[in-house]
C-alpha cells in the first residue's frame, strides 16, 4: 500500500527545488493561507487515495492505488487582471515542475506515474479592500502506484 504523506513530502521537495518557486512560501498540510505577506503561496495536501485489485484471483498484495495530490496556489497583483496572469504563471509552473523529467513524473519516485491534472479556481467571498486581489487555484495531480 502507499502512504500519501510520503507523496506530499516528495511533492513539497519537488516544488522547493524548482527555480520557478524561488521566493514562494511552500507549506504542506497547513491551513489555507490568509496572510498577504506570505503570497505567493503554495499549499500541498493529500487528496483521495483509491485502491483496487490489479488482477482478480492473483496475489492479495497486487493492488493499484490512485493517489491525488492537491496543490493550492495563491497569487496577488496590482489589479485583478495582473493577479489572474500571475496565477496562471504559477499554475503552469506547477504543471511544468511535475512533468519536467522522468524523476518528477514519478513525484521523486513515490508513484509509478502521473496520470492527469485538474485545475479549479476560487475567489474570496469575504474579500475586502486588502484581499480583493487575492486569487487561488487548486491543481489536483492524479497519480498511480502499483503494489505487489
Amino acid at each position: 500500500m502507499i502512504k500519501a504523506s510520503d507523496v506530499t513530502k516528495a511533492a513539497k521537495t519537488l516544488l522547493e527545488t524548482t527555480p520557478a518557486f524561488e521566493g514562494y512560501t511552500i507549506e504542506r498540510s497547513e491551513r489555507i493561507n490568509e496572510d498577504a505577506a506570505a503570497i505567493p503561496w503554495v499549499g500541498i495536501y493529500r487528496g483521495d487515495t483509491n485502491y483496487s485489485p490489479r488482477t482478480l484471483g492473483t496475489s492479495s498484495k497486487s493492488w493499484r492505488a490512485i493517489v491525488e495530490i492537491v496543490v493550492r496556489v495563491q497569487r496577488i497583483g496590482g489589479t485583478a487582471e495582473e493577479t489572474e496572469d500571475n496565477l496562471e504563471e504559477s499554475i503552469q509552473a506547477v504543471l511544468d515542475a511535475f512533468l519536467a523529467n522522468a524523476t518528477t513524473r514519478t513525484v521523486n519516485g513515490t508513484v509509478d506515474a502521473i496520470t492527469g491534472f485538474e485545475v479549479s479556481y476560487f475567489g474570496r467571498d469575504d474579500a475586502d479592500e486588502k484581499t480583493s486581489r487575492w486569487q487561488m487555484a487548486e491543481v489536483v495531480v492524479t497519480c498511480e502506484k502499483r503494489t505487489g
